[in-house]
């Protein structure tokens, strides 16, 4: 029987792990050193947080709710000056109304009280004046007073709509309500014919 080769033993000794090194015998990481600042110089610090782009929400509902209440409880002056004379010409006892057309389109109604000397004028209808001009309110006295004519106020925001005005001074018994087309800042008499008058007398 032919015998099987042997193997040679290897010649390179075999390796063998060595001891894990400790935890303890890791080097320990420095912190580099900082360089100290030259005498006479501050030190810079980091930029504080730019503040949010938005409001808070707090500070936002606090002013809408400052919005809301000023829209609700601010009126225009002229807008609650008008409402209350022409409350008070409603509910006087002599309460009386007289309408006529308007030159140029629409309906003017004025409404009086002689107890209170006090008339308005109600425009419905009636277009804005022309660039530059302004409606301006008269009293018109009568042939017995006179016939004197003062002014009584100005209309600037007529538009087409339904418009009021309370006349400024004291109405007289048969005074005649008249509106004419004045230069902006009006007049201290008329300068061009009535486009509406108005006579109480004759309500």
């Amino acid at each position: 029987m032919s015998q099987l080769p042997t193997r040679r033993a290897s010649s390179s000794p075999s390796r063998r792990p060595g001891p894990r090194p400790s935890p303890t015998s890791l080097p320990t990481p420095v912190a580099p050193r900082r360089r100290p600042a030259p005498a006479g110089s501050s030190v810079p610090r980091p930029p504080s947080a730019p503040p949010p782009p938005w409001p808070s929400s707090s500070s936002v509902s606090a002013s809408a709710s400052a919005r809301r209440s000023s829209r609700t409880t601010a009126a225009p002056p002229a807008t609650t000056q008008a409402a209350s004379g022409l409350d008070q010409i409603y509910a006087a006892p002599d309460f009386q109304r007289s309408s006529a057309k308007v030159k140029g389109g629409g309906t003017a109604t004025v409404v009086w009280s002689g107890q209170l000397g006090r008339s308005a004028v109600i425009l419905d209808g009636v277009k804005a004046a022309p660039k530059g001009k302004t409606y301006e309110l008269w009293y018109i006295g009568s042939q017995e007073s006179g016939g004197t004519i003062e002014a009584a106020g100005l209309m600037h925001d007529v538009d087409g709509g339904v418009r009021s005005a309370v006349l400024r001074g004291t109405m007289v018994a048969g005074d005649t309500i008249g509106i004419t087309v004045e230069p902006a800042g009006g007049s201290d008499q008329p300068t061009s014919e009535p486009v509406v008058a108005v006579p109480t007398s004759e309500a």
